[in-house]
Protein backbone atom coordinates (compact mmCIF):
# COMPACT_ATOMS: atom_id res chain seq x y z
CA UNK A 1 0.00 0.00 0.00
CA UNK A 2 1.47 3.47 -0.96
CA UNK A 3 1.92 5.84 1.44
CA UNK A 4 -1.00 8.48 1.98
CA UNK A 5 -0.23 11.83 0.48
CA UNK A 6 -0.05 15.06 2.34
CA UNK A 7 -3.07 17.18 1.56
CA UNK A 8 -1.35 20.93 1.35
CA UNK A 9 -3.18 23.83 1.46
CA UNK A 10 -2.07 27.65 1.12
CA UNK A 11 -0.15 28.80 4.31
CA UNK A 12 1.96 32.14 5.23
CA UNK A 13 4.76 29.94 6.07
CA UNK A 14 6.43 26.30 4.69
CA UNK A 15 8.75 24.44 7.03
CA UNK A 16 11.15 21.81 5.29
CA UNK A 17 12.81 19.26 7.55
CA UNK A 18 14.34 16.13 7.70
CA UNK A 19 14.41 15.45 11.57
CA UNK A 20 11.00 15.96 12.96
CA UNK A 21 12.19 16.18 16.54
CA UNK A 22 14.58 18.68 16.44
CA UNK A 23 11.90 20.64 14.75
CA UNK A 24 8.66 20.05 16.77
CA UNK A 25 9.86 22.83 19.25
CA UNK A 26 10.48 25.41 16.43
CA UNK A 27 6.64 24.63 15.13
CA UNK A 28 5.02 24.92 17.93
CA UNK A 29 6.52 28.38 18.70
CA UNK A 30 5.30 29.94 15.40
CA UNK A 31 1.76 28.30 15.96
CA UNK A 32 1.81 30.71 18.51
CA UNK A 33 2.68 33.69 15.97
CA UNK A 34 -0.16 35.08 14.04
CA UNK A 35 0.75 33.34 11.00
CA UNK A 36 -0.17 30.13 9.05
CA UNK A 37 2.44 27.42 8.90
CA UNK A 38 2.47 23.94 7.28
CA UNK A 39 5.24 21.10 7.65
CA UNK A 40 6.92 19.12 4.66
CA UNK A 41 8.94 16.63 5.45
CA UNK A 42 11.78 16.52 2.76
CA UNK A 43 11.27 14.06 -0.08
CA UNK A 44 12.01 14.02 -3.67
CA UNK A 45 8.38 15.93 -4.05
CA UNK A 46 9.59 18.72 -2.22
CA UNK A 47 10.38 21.37 -4.27
CA UNK A 48 6.65 20.85 -6.59
CA UNK A 49 4.75 21.04 -2.93
CA UNK A 50 6.31 24.31 -2.37
CA UNK A 51 5.49 25.25 -6.06
CA UNK A 52 1.66 24.30 -4.97
CA UNK A 53 1.79 26.51 -1.75
CA UNK A 54 3.74 29.20 -2.88
CA UNK A 55 4.40 30.15 0.83
CA UNK A 56 5.54 33.62 1.26
CA UNK A 57 8.42 32.56 3.78
CA UNK A 58 10.39 29.32 3.31
CA UNK A 59 12.02 27.81 6.29
CA UNK A 60 15.13 25.59 5.75
CA UNK A 61 15.91 22.95 8.58
CA UNK A 62 18.52 20.09 7.39
CA UNK A 63 20.52 18.13 9.51
CA UNK A 64 23.26 19.62 7.49
CA UNK A 65 24.00 23.35 6.21
CA UNK A 66 24.80 22.91 3.06
CA UNK A 67 22.16 20.48 2.59
CA UNK A 68 19.80 23.80 3.13
CA UNK A 69 21.95 25.36 1.01
CA UNK A 70 22.60 22.63 -2.39
CA UNK A 71 18.34 21.85 -1.68
CA UNK A 72 17.65 25.59 -1.79
CA UNK A 73 19.79 26.55 -4.96
CA UNK A 74 18.15 23.16 -6.81
CA UNK A 75 14.94 24.48 -6.27
CA UNK A 76 15.96 27.98 -7.36
CA UNK A 77 17.69 26.05 -10.71
CA UNK A 78 14.51 23.94 -11.58
CA UNK A 79 12.06 26.17 -11.13
CA UNK A 80 12.99 29.72 -11.48
CA UNK A 81 9.93 30.05 -14.09
CA UNK A 82 7.53 29.40 -11.78
CA UNK A 83 8.85 30.69 -8.08
CA UNK A 84 6.90 33.81 -6.59
CA UNK A 85 8.71 36.55 -4.66
CA UNK A 86 9.47 34.82 -0.92
CA UNK A 87 11.66 35.06 2.36
CA UNK A 88 13.72 32.42 2.32
CA UNK A 89 15.34 31.63 6.27
CA UNK A 90 17.70 28.85 7.32
CA UNK A 91 17.34 26.81 10.91
CA UNK A 92 20.42 25.27 11.95
CA UNK A 93 22.73 24.76 14.61
CA UNK A 94 24.87 27.00 17.15
CA UNK A 95 27.78 25.09 15.23
CA UNK A 96 26.95 26.04 11.93
CA UNK A 97 25.90 29.72 13.14
CA UNK A 98 28.89 31.81 11.62
CA UNK A 99 28.20 29.67 8.20
CA UNK A 100 25.06 30.82 8.43
CA UNK A 101 25.55 34.35 9.06
CA UNK A 102 27.52 34.03 5.70
CA UNK A 103 24.96 32.60 3.50
CA UNK A 104 22.66 35.59 5.09
CA UNK A 105 24.77 38.55 4.65
CA UNK A 106 25.51 37.37 1.15
CA UNK A 107 22.10 37.14 0.26
CA UNK A 108 21.50 33.49 -0.56
CA UNK A 109 19.04 33.54 2.60
CA UNK A 110 17.19 36.23 4.05
CA UNK A 111 17.45 35.27 7.82
CA UNK A 112 18.90 32.40 9.84
CA UNK A 113 17.76 31.15 13.40
CA UNK A 114 19.41 28.65 16.01
CA UNK A 115 17.19 26.44 16.61
CA UNK A 116 19.73 23.40 18.54
CA UNK A 117 19.72 24.50 21.22
CA UNK A 118 17.23 26.89 21.32
CA UNK A 119 18.81 29.38 23.55
CA UNK A 120 16.67 32.30 22.14
CA UNK A 121 12.96 31.71 21.42
CA UNK A 122 12.36 35.38 21.18
CA UNK A 123 14.86 35.73 18.35
CA UNK A 124 13.35 32.83 15.88
CA UNK A 125 9.89 34.99 16.49
CA UNK A 126 11.64 38.43 15.26
CA UNK A 127 13.22 36.36 12.02
CA UNK A 128 9.82 35.13 11.22
CA UNK A 129 8.05 38.36 11.57
CA UNK A 130 10.87 40.11 9.78
CA UNK A 131 11.60 37.35 6.86
CA UNK A 132 9.80 39.39 4.30
CA UNK A 133 13.18 42.10 4.59
CA UNK A 134 15.95 41.08 1.90
CA UNK A 135 19.56 40.85 2.70
CA UNK A 136 21.23 42.36 -0.19
CA UNK A 137 25.01 42.72 0.61
CA UNK A 138 27.80 40.75 -0.80
CA UNK A 139 30.85 40.25 0.64
CA UNK A 140 32.95 38.48 -1.28
CA UNK A 141 35.81 38.55 1.31
CA UNK A 142 33.90 36.37 3.85
CA UNK A 143 33.22 33.74 0.95
CA UNK A 144 37.06 33.44 0.19
CA UNK A 145 37.61 32.72 4.11
CA UNK A 146 35.14 30.25 3.85
CA UNK A 147 36.98 28.56 0.76
CA UNK A 148 40.57 29.26 2.96
CA UNK A 149 38.83 27.62 6.46
CA UNK A 150 38.57 24.14 3.84
CA UNK A 151 34.69 25.21 3.25
CA UNK A 152 34.79 25.53 -0.69
CA UNK A 153 31.73 23.65 -1.68
CA UNK A 154 29.65 25.52 0.62
CA UNK A 155 31.09 28.96 -0.57
CA UNK A 156 30.50 27.95 -4.06
CA UNK A 157 27.03 26.81 -3.17
CA UNK A 158 25.87 30.19 -1.92
CA UNK A 159 28.24 32.50 -4.84
CA UNK A 160 26.13 30.78 -7.41
CA UNK A 161 23.28 30.47 -5.26
CA UNK A 162 22.94 34.11 -4.65
CA UNK A 163 23.92 35.03 -8.06
CA UNK A 164 20.70 32.82 -9.48
CA UNK A 165 18.55 33.93 -6.72
CA UNK A 166 19.21 37.46 -7.84
CA UNK A 167 18.28 36.80 -11.28
CA UNK A 168 15.19 35.37 -10.26
CA UNK A 169 13.96 38.25 -8.39
CA UNK A 170 15.11 40.86 -11.07
CA UNK A 171 13.17 38.46 -13.39
CA UNK A 172 10.12 39.15 -10.99
CA UNK A 173 10.75 42.61 -10.42
CA UNK A 174 11.30 43.35 -14.25
CA UNK A 175 7.98 42.01 -14.93
CA UNK A 176 5.95 43.29 -12.56
CA UNK A 177 7.54 46.98 -13.70
CA UNK A 178 6.73 46.40 -17.05
CA UNK A 179 2.54 45.20 -16.23
CA UNK A 180 2.69 48.45 -14.30
CA UNK A 181 4.16 50.54 -16.87
CA UNK A 182 2.22 49.06 -19.41
CA UNK A 183 -1.41 49.57 -17.60
CA UNK A 184 -0.38 53.59 -16.87
CA UNK A 185 0.94 54.40 -20.35
CA UNK A 186 -2.01 52.53 -22.57
CA UNK A 187 -4.01 55.62 -22.81
CA UNK A 188 -1.24 57.87 -23.22
CA UNK A 189 -0.02 55.39 -25.93
CA UNK A 190 -3.25 55.34 -28.02
CA UNK A 191 -3.72 58.54 -27.42
CA UNK A 192 -0.10 59.50 -28.68
CA UNK A 193 0.54 56.84 -31.30
CA UNK A 194 0.37 58.98 -33.99
CA UNK A 195 2.60 61.54 -32.90
CA UNK A 196 4.88 58.69 -32.04
CA UNK A 197 5.05 56.90 -35.25
CA UNK A 198 6.43 60.66 -36.61
CA UNK A 199 9.30 61.38 -34.01
CA UNK A 200 10.06 57.48 -35.28
CA UNK A 201 9.92 57.77 -38.98
CA UNK A 202 11.80 61.36 -38.87
CA UNK A 203 14.19 60.14 -36.34
CA UNK A 204 15.15 56.68 -38.90
CA UNK A 205 15.76 59.24 -41.79
CA UNK A 206 18.29 61.09 -39.93
CA UNK A 207 19.80 57.98 -38.73
CA UNK A 208 19.90 56.66 -42.35
CA UNK A 209 21.38 59.96 -43.49
CA UNK A 210 24.02 59.89 -40.99
CA UNK A 211 24.69 56.35 -41.48
CA UNK A 212 25.16 56.85 -45.27
CA UNK A 213 27.12 59.49 -44.87
CA UNK A 214 29.37 58.34 -42.61
CA UNK A 215 29.81 54.85 -44.65
CA UNK A 216 31.99 55.84 -47.37
CA UNK A 217 34.15 57.46 -44.88
CA UNK A 218 34.66 54.55 -43.01
CA UNK A 219 34.63 51.93 -46.10
CA UNK A 220 38.15 54.08 -47.32
CA UNK A 221 39.56 53.82 -43.71
CA UNK A 222 39.14 50.30 -43.25
CA UNK A 223 40.69 49.64 -46.68
CA UNK A 224 43.74 51.82 -45.38
CA UNK A 225 44.01 49.90 -42.24
CA UNK A 226 43.61 46.31 -44.08
CA UNK A 227 46.71 47.58 -46.22
CA UNK A 228 49.11 48.85 -42.67
CA UNK A 229 47.95 45.86 -40.99
CA UNK A 230 49.31 43.77 -44.08
CA UNK A 231 52.64 45.92 -43.75
CA UNK A 232 52.80 45.29 -40.67
CA UNK A 233 52.42 41.73 -40.06
CA UNK A 234 54.70 41.12 -43.41
CA UNK A 235 57.30 42.96 -41.34
CA UNK A 236 56.64 40.80 -38.39
CA UNK A 237 56.94 38.08 -39.99
CA UNK A 238 60.11 38.84 -41.62
CA UNK A 239 61.77 40.09 -38.27
CA UNK A 240 60.43 37.20 -36.50
CA UNK A 241 61.64 33.90 -39.10
CA UNK A 242 65.04 34.35 -38.75
CA UNK A 243 66.83 36.17 -35.67
CA UNK A 244 70.43 36.14 -35.23
CA UNK A 245 71.89 34.33 -33.05
CA UNK A 246 75.19 36.12 -32.27
CA UNK A 247 77.00 33.86 -29.76
CA UNK A 248 76.86 30.70 -32.04
CA UNK A 249 77.70 33.04 -34.79
CA UNK A 250 75.31 31.62 -37.23
CA UNK A 251 71.64 32.71 -38.27
CA UNK A 252 68.68 30.86 -36.84
CA UNK A 253 65.68 30.59 -37.63
CA UNK A 254 63.30 30.97 -34.98
CA UNK A 255 59.38 31.24 -34.99
CA UNK A 256 57.06 33.19 -32.63
CA UNK A 257 53.66 31.53 -32.16
CA UNK A 258 51.00 34.83 -31.34
CA UNK A 259 47.81 32.59 -29.96
CA UNK A 260 44.45 32.56 -28.73
CA UNK A 261 44.58 29.90 -26.13
CA UNK A 262 41.93 27.34 -26.82
CA UNK A 263 39.54 25.70 -24.52
CA UNK A 264 37.74 22.62 -25.03
CA UNK A 265 34.85 22.29 -22.97
CA UNK A 266 33.14 18.57 -22.21
CA UNK A 267 29.78 19.83 -20.46
CA UNK A 268 26.08 19.22 -20.95
CA UNK A 269 24.47 21.66 -18.50
CA UNK A 270 22.88 24.78 -20.49
CA UNK A 271 23.29 26.66 -17.17
CA UNK A 272 26.57 25.58 -16.32
CA UNK A 273 27.98 26.28 -19.91
CA UNK A 274 25.93 29.49 -19.62
CA UNK A 275 28.03 30.15 -16.43
CA UNK A 276 31.70 29.45 -18.19
CA UNK A 277 30.85 31.76 -21.02
CA UNK A 278 29.82 34.64 -18.36
CA UNK A 279 33.57 33.78 -16.41
CA UNK A 280 35.79 33.49 -18.97
CA UNK A 281 34.02 36.51 -21.48
CA UNK A 282 36.56 39.20 -20.17
CA UNK A 283 39.86 36.62 -21.16
CA UNK A 284 41.45 36.04 -24.69
CA UNK A 285 40.15 32.42 -24.89
CA UNK A 286 38.62 30.81 -27.88
CA UNK A 287 35.92 28.45 -26.09
CA UNK A 288 34.12 25.09 -27.64
CA UNK A 289 31.76 23.31 -26.53
CA UNK A 290 30.82 19.92 -26.50
CA UNK A 291 27.86 17.74 -24.86
CA UNK A 292 28.58 14.49 -25.60
CA UNK A 293 31.69 12.58 -24.63
CA UNK A 294 31.93 11.10 -27.57
CA UNK A 295 31.88 14.41 -29.52
CA UNK A 296 34.46 15.65 -27.53
CA UNK A 297 37.05 12.89 -28.20
CA UNK A 298 36.38 13.47 -31.88
CA UNK A 299 36.48 17.18 -31.12
CA UNK A 300 39.83 16.74 -29.49
CA UNK A 301 41.50 14.57 -32.11
CA UNK A 302 40.29 16.89 -34.82
CA UNK A 303 41.68 20.63 -33.38
CA UNK A 304 44.91 21.80 -31.37
CA UNK A 305 43.90 22.96 -27.79
CA UNK A 306 45.72 23.83 -24.93
CA UNK A 307 43.89 22.72 -22.20
CA UNK A 308 40.48 20.80 -21.09
CA UNK A 309 37.79 21.07 -18.84
CA UNK A 310 35.95 17.80 -18.50
CA UNK A 311 32.65 17.16 -16.79
CA UNK A 312 31.78 13.71 -15.38
CA UNK A 313 28.92 13.38 -16.66
CA UNK A 314 28.56 13.04 -20.19
CA UNK A 315 26.55 10.75 -22.45
CA UNK A 316 27.71 8.47 -24.35
CA UNK A 317 31.79 8.27 -23.01
CA UNK A 318 31.69 9.97 -19.28
CA UNK A 319 34.73 12.23 -18.15
CA UNK A 320 36.74 9.31 -16.70
CA UNK A 321 36.85 7.23 -19.40
CA UNK A 322 37.34 10.54 -22.07
CA UNK A 323 40.16 11.18 -20.29
CA UNK A 324 41.14 7.33 -19.80
CA UNK A 325 41.37 6.85 -24.23
CA UNK A 326 43.09 10.81 -24.02
CA UNK A 327 45.45 9.70 -21.98
CA UNK A 328 45.85 6.47 -23.61
CA UNK A 329 47.02 8.11 -26.79
CA UNK A 330 49.98 9.62 -24.90
CA UNK A 331 48.67 13.07 -24.43
CA UNK A 332 49.46 14.71 -21.94
CA UNK A 333 47.52 18.14 -21.61
CA UNK A 334 46.15 19.97 -18.66
CA UNK A 335 42.92 18.46 -17.82
CA UNK A 336 40.48 19.98 -15.14
CA UNK A 337 37.69 17.56 -13.81
CA UNK A 338 34.76 18.79 -12.62
CA UNK A 339 31.54 16.90 -11.44
CA UNK A 340 28.00 17.86 -9.55
CA UNK A 341 29.46 15.80 -6.41
CA UNK A 342 32.09 15.36 -3.88
CA UNK A 343 32.41 11.50 -4.41
CA UNK A 344 35.50 10.14 -4.03
CA UNK A 345 34.87 7.21 -6.05
CA UNK A 346 35.29 9.51 -8.73
CA UNK A 347 38.24 11.15 -7.66
CA UNK A 348 40.22 7.85 -7.02
CA UNK A 349 39.47 6.86 -10.14
CA UNK A 350 40.28 10.21 -11.81
CA UNK A 351 43.26 11.22 -10.51
CA UNK A 352 45.69 8.49 -11.23
CA UNK A 353 45.12 9.31 -15.06
CA UNK A 354 46.31 12.97 -14.35
CA UNK A 355 44.30 15.73 -14.14
CA UNK A 356 45.30 19.55 -12.62
CA UNK A 357 42.04 20.36 -10.56
CA UNK A 358 38.81 18.51 -9.65
CA UNK A 359 35.96 21.15 -9.29
CA UNK A 360 32.56 20.70 -7.97
CA UNK A 361 29.66 21.90 -9.26
CA UNK A 362 28.77 24.86 -8.70
CA UNK A 363 32.22 26.86 -8.35
CA UNK A 364 32.84 29.88 -7.26
CA UNK A 365 34.23 32.47 -10.15
CA UNK A 366 37.56 32.89 -9.22
CA UNK A 367 38.02 28.90 -8.23
CA UNK A 368 37.03 28.31 -12.01
CA UNK A 369 39.19 31.05 -13.69
CA UNK A 370 42.26 30.33 -10.69
CA UNK A 371 42.26 27.18 -11.86
CA UNK A 372 42.49 27.40 -15.47
CA UNK A 373 44.92 29.76 -15.15
CA UNK A 374 46.93 28.09 -13.00
CA UNK A 375 47.28 25.26 -15.40
CA UNK A 376 47.67 26.81 -18.34
CA UNK A 377 50.45 28.91 -16.48
CA UNK A 378 52.15 26.08 -14.79
CA UNK A 379 50.58 22.88 -15.79
CA UNK A 380 50.59 19.53 -13.29
CA UNK A 381 53.18 17.46 -14.66
CA UNK A 382 51.40 14.15 -15.61
CA UNK A 383 52.82 10.60 -15.33
CA UNK A 384 52.57 9.27 -19.20
CA UNK A 385 51.85 5.47 -19.31
CA UNK A 386 49.45 5.92 -16.32
CA UNK A 387 46.16 4.18 -17.92
CA UNK A 388 45.03 2.14 -14.29
CA UNK A 389 43.33 3.03 -11.42
CA UNK A 390 46.18 3.78 -9.65
CA UNK A 391 49.34 5.58 -9.91
CA UNK A 392 52.24 2.84 -10.90
CA UNK A 393 56.18 3.21 -11.18
CA UNK A 394 57.10 2.39 -14.51
CA UNK A 395 61.11 1.60 -15.93
CA UNK A 396 60.57 5.15 -17.68
CA UNK A 397 60.70 6.92 -14.32
CA UNK A 398 63.79 5.48 -13.33
CA UNK A 399 66.88 7.79 -12.27
CA UNK A 400 69.37 5.48 -13.29
CA UNK A 401 70.07 4.55 -9.04
CA UNK A 402 68.44 1.28 -7.41
CA UNK A 403 68.46 3.34 -4.00
CA UNK A 404 66.44 6.41 -5.31
CA UNK A 405 64.04 4.18 -7.82
CA UNK A 406 63.48 1.93 -4.32
CA UNK A 407 62.44 5.19 -2.75
CA UNK A 408 60.54 6.46 -5.45
CA UNK A 409 58.39 2.89 -5.62
CA UNK A 410 57.88 2.94 -1.93
CA UNK A 411 56.30 6.72 -2.38
CA UNK A 412 54.25 5.18 -5.48
CA UNK A 413 53.05 2.95 -2.99
CA UNK A 414 52.39 5.21 0.18
CA UNK A 415 50.24 7.69 -1.71
CA UNK A 416 48.20 4.91 -3.79
CA UNK A 417 47.04 3.75 -0.21
CA UNK A 418 46.55 7.64 0.72
CA UNK A 419 44.44 8.39 -1.80
CA UNK A 420 42.15 4.84 -1.96
CA UNK A 421 41.55 4.71 1.49
CA UNK A 422 38.40 6.81 2.91
CA UNK A 423 38.75 5.72 6.70
CA UNK A 424 39.81 9.00 8.49
CA UNK A 425 42.59 6.98 11.28
CA UNK A 426 43.58 4.57 8.51
CA UNK A 427 43.78 8.27 6.33
CA UNK A 428 46.15 9.59 8.63
CA UNK A 429 48.18 6.95 9.39
CA UNK A 430 48.72 6.53 5.76
CA UNK A 431 49.93 10.13 5.42
CA UNK A 432 52.11 10.07 8.69
CA UNK A 433 53.87 7.09 6.76
CA UNK A 434 54.13 9.08 3.53
CA UNK A 435 55.93 12.18 5.64
CA UNK A 436 58.02 9.75 7.41
CA UNK A 437 59.08 7.97 4.07
CA UNK A 438 59.29 11.83 2.41
CA UNK A 439 61.97 12.72 5.09
CA UNK A 440 64.28 9.23 4.76
CA UNK A 441 64.04 9.59 1.08
CA UNK A 442 65.33 13.34 1.19
CA UNK A 443 67.73 12.53 3.49
CA UNK A 444 69.57 9.65 1.30
CA UNK A 445 68.38 11.69 -1.83
CA UNK A 446 70.62 15.00 -0.01
CA UNK A 447 73.60 12.70 0.49
CA UNK A 448 73.54 11.66 -3.08
CA UNK A 449 74.08 15.12 -4.63
CA UNK A 450 76.88 15.68 -2.70
CA UNK A 451 79.09 12.86 -3.37
CA UNK A 452 78.25 13.34 -7.02
CA UNK A 453 78.82 17.46 -6.37
CA UNK A 454 75.38 17.74 -8.06
CA UNK A 455 75.66 21.59 -9.29
CA UNK A 456 72.20 22.32 -8.43
CA UNK A 457 72.29 20.80 -4.90
CA UNK A 458 71.30 23.84 -2.53
CA UNK A 459 68.23 24.55 -4.84
CA UNK A 460 67.50 20.98 -4.73
CA UNK A 461 67.58 20.95 -0.77
CA UNK A 462 65.44 23.55 -0.66
CA UNK A 463 62.53 22.47 -2.69
CA UNK A 464 62.81 19.47 0.07
CA UNK A 465 62.32 21.69 2.79
CA UNK A 466 59.29 23.55 0.95
CA UNK A 467 57.95 19.89 0.85
CA UNK A 468 58.24 19.37 4.53
CA UNK A 469 56.62 22.77 5.71
CA UNK A 470 53.64 21.72 3.70
CA UNK A 471 53.21 18.37 4.50
CA UNK A 472 53.28 19.67 8.03
CA UNK A 473 50.36 22.27 7.07
CA UNK A 474 48.27 19.46 5.18
CA UNK A 475 48.78 17.21 8.25
CA UNK A 476 46.99 19.76 10.66
CA UNK A 477 44.17 20.32 7.95
CA UNK A 478 43.47 16.33 7.40
CA UNK A 479 42.63 16.32 10.81
CA UNK A 480 39.59 18.58 9.88
CA UNK A 481 38.22 15.31 8.96
CA UNK A 482 36.63 16.37 5.47
CA UNK A 483 36.42 14.88 2.27
CA UNK A 484 37.39 17.96 -0.40
CA UNK A 485 40.44 18.37 1.93
CA UNK A 486 41.66 15.02 1.71
CA UNK A 487 40.82 14.96 -2.35
CA UNK A 488 43.03 18.49 -2.03
CA UNK A 489 45.77 16.51 -0.57
CA UNK A 490 45.96 13.60 -3.00
CA UNK A 491 45.88 15.97 -5.99
CA UNK A 492 49.00 17.75 -4.48
CA UNK A 493 50.81 14.26 -3.53
CA UNK A 494 50.22 13.31 -7.55
CA UNK A 495 51.46 17.04 -8.45
CA UNK A 496 54.51 16.73 -5.72
CA UNK A 497 55.34 12.81 -7.25
CA UNK A 498 55.35 13.77 -10.52
CA UNK A 499 57.30 17.05 -10.77
CA UNK A 500 59.78 15.25 -8.12
CA UNK A 501 60.49 12.46 -10.65
CA UNK A 502 60.05 13.72 -13.78
CA UNK A 503 61.54 16.81 -13.33
CA UNK A 504 63.66 17.72 -10.16
CA UNK A 505 65.62 14.07 -10.04
CA UNK A 506 65.48 13.62 -13.70
CA UNK A 507 67.70 16.46 -13.69
CA UNK A 508 70.77 14.33 -11.61
CA UNK A 509 70.05 11.56 -13.37
CA UNK A 510 72.86 12.21 -16.60
CA UNK A 511 75.43 12.87 -13.47
CA UNK A 512 74.70 9.59 -11.91
CA UNK A 513 76.61 7.77 -15.52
Amino acid sequence: MSPKKLRLYHSDIVLVYQDHDAVEHTIHQIQTLPVTIQSLSYSTSTAEDLLNIQPKIILLCFEQLISSVEFYIHFLEEHKEDIKPHSAVVLTSNKDAEKAYLACRNGLFNNYAVIAPLNEPHRLSLVVLQALDKVNAYTDDELSQLIIDGDEKLASCIENGVSLKNSIMEAIQACQNKLVDETSNQADIEKNSALIKTVIDESFSHLATKFNAHMGELSSQLSEAKSVHKGVADKISLTNDFKINEHNGHIEKEKVLLKKTNILIAEQSDDFINSLKNIFSLQSYNLTFVKDGKDALTEFNKNSYDILLVSYSLPRLNGIDLTHKIREQGSLIPIIAISSQQNSQLIKRWLPLGIGAYLIKPSTDKIILKSVQQELKNPTVILSGQVNSEITWLPEYSVGHELMDTHHKNLFTAINNFIKNDEYNAMLKNFDVIIEYVQIHFKAEEKLLRDIQYKAYEQHVKQHENLVKKVGVLSEKLKMNKAEIHQKVGMFLYRWLSKHILESDMDYKQYLK
